[in-house]
């Protein structure tokens, strides 16, 4: 049974991503204020919206951070709103700052950092995130409640100059043109020391800024600095992972995960590739602060769920991956998994049926088909069993990584080939 468990836990679940939704309805609001009233109104409807996400949720830092708020008004229209652009107010090193975030859902961060990264560098660079709880109350860079947002005097619409590097989508804005005291904007792609081509107005100009290639050095100072190395870390610990050298990327994720404990996606591989290391304890400890019962993200259940069978924790097992399907029913390899806890208590029939689901949402899967041949030899079906065992030997036929499951299957199928003569 102990080879069943581990050929199983080894194997990752591939989801399909979603399509592009529609933005938010917090979002579109604020940009509904923006062209009504004013940055400032657009601001207030986007915080209100940011106060009411789960503190870990992710905001991409698309574009910068702004002294200056006719620079941010202009940067978040050309974000546009299909970029789920939208602009925050807080402190930035000690002065108050705008930032110009993209706000995705969840399910498209991944998807609408690469297309940022590549619309706004045209390299395809990975843009930075920072989580929703920075900017809540109480958080580093959010404002102190004490603070008032001074209103913005608005004298005329200016154009926004377009350049190859346009990233608008949607119906196109005229920003209004406000006056500020402060002075030009600060861009963090940008070094103080780096020169910045100046517009005809003095200011400096969006296509030079925005196409910035300059990134703080690791180690820098500040939470700019941190967020720097934790993508550099990480970046370094998926390339481990793709050569093989798992032991390496753990330790990288531990240092990452020392230095920035609130990663979500850190905490997830590091618990992946604790279990197919045998640390199932560590990868345990690692995963607690991802089961949260607000998340609606099901791979941290059903990866602490896999620890917990692997040292035989059937009744924690089955309550992770109870909850891994509550989340997402759809995933095969979480009806497999709390199909195994059926299988060690030795409820047999009730495996079947679990697997029989399984099946149907992946009947090609070579776990699924050497599950249900196991459980119906269990159960005394010899020849139910039999077939299900020669279309695993089938799927699997090449694949190096299964020749030690393969003999066991191999030696149980001649087995019952001979009880049957």
């Amino acid at each position: 049974m102990r080879w069943l468990l581990l050929a199983l836990c080894l194997t990752l679940p591939v989801v399909a991503g979603a399509a592009n939704a529609p933005a938010p309805q917090w979002v579109q609001q604020g940009w509904l204020a923006l062209h009504q009233h004013g940055l400032d109104a657009g601001i207030a409807v986007w915080q209100r919206g940011v106060d009411g996400l789960p503190s870990d949720q992710r905001l991409l830092l698309s574009v910068g951070v702004f002294h200056d708020p006719l620079r941010a008004g202009q940067e978040v229209e050309r974000l546009g709103i299909g970029l789920r652009g939208i602009v925050l107010k807080g402190r930035h090193h000690g002065s108050t700052a705008y930032f110009v975030l993209s706000a995705p859902s969840p399910h498209h961060l991944e998807s609408m950092r690469s297309d940022i990264g590549a619309l706004v560098y045209g390299d395809g660079r990975r843009i930075y995130g920072w989580s929703v709880d920075r900017f809540q109350p109480g958080g580093s860079f959010a404002l102190p409640a004490v603070v008032a947002i001074a209103p913005l005097r608005i004298d005329r619409a200016v154009p926004v100059e377009k350049s190859p590097a346009s990233v608008a989508r949607g119906p196109e804005v005229t920003p209004v043109a406000v006056h500020h005291a402060v002075p030009h904007a600060t861009k963090l792609h940008s070094q103080p020391s780096t020169p910045v081509a100046l517009g005809a107005a003095g200011h400096p100009d969006i296509d030079a800024v925005v196409r910035a290639k300059v990134r703080p050095p690791l180690h820098s100072q500040g939470a700019w600095g941190v967020e720097y190395d934790a993508q550099v870390l990480f970046a370094q610990a998926k390339r481990a992972q793709a050569l093989g050298q798992r032991k390496q990327a753990i330790a990288l994720l531990h240092q990452l995960l020392l230095k920035t404990p609130q990663h979500a996606r850190a905490r997830l591989l590091s618990g992946q590739l604790m279990i197919k290391d045998g640390q199932y304890d560590a990868a345990w400890q690692v995963l607690q602060p991802l089961l949260r019962p607000d998340l609606l993200d099901w791979k941290p259940w059903f990866w602490s769920g896999t620890a917990e069978l692997m040292v035989g924790r059937l009744d924690a097992a089955a309550n992770h991956f109870d909850e891994a399907l509550a989340r997402d029913g759809r995933v095969a390899a979480v009806w497999v998994q709390r199909a195994l806890v059926a299988q060690q208590r030795g409820h047999f029939a009730v495996a079947y049926q679990l697997l029989k689901v399984a099946e149907a949402r992946a009947p090609k899967s070579s776990q699924v088909i050497l599950n249900l041949g196991y459980t119906l030899d269990a159960m005394g079906h010899r020849q139910q069993a039999s077939r299900y065992y020669q279309r695993y030997l089938v799927q699997t036929a090449g694949a190096s990584s299964q020749w030690k499951v393969r003999k066991a299957v191999l030696k149980r199928l001649t087995a019952l080939n001979s009880e049957t003569l």
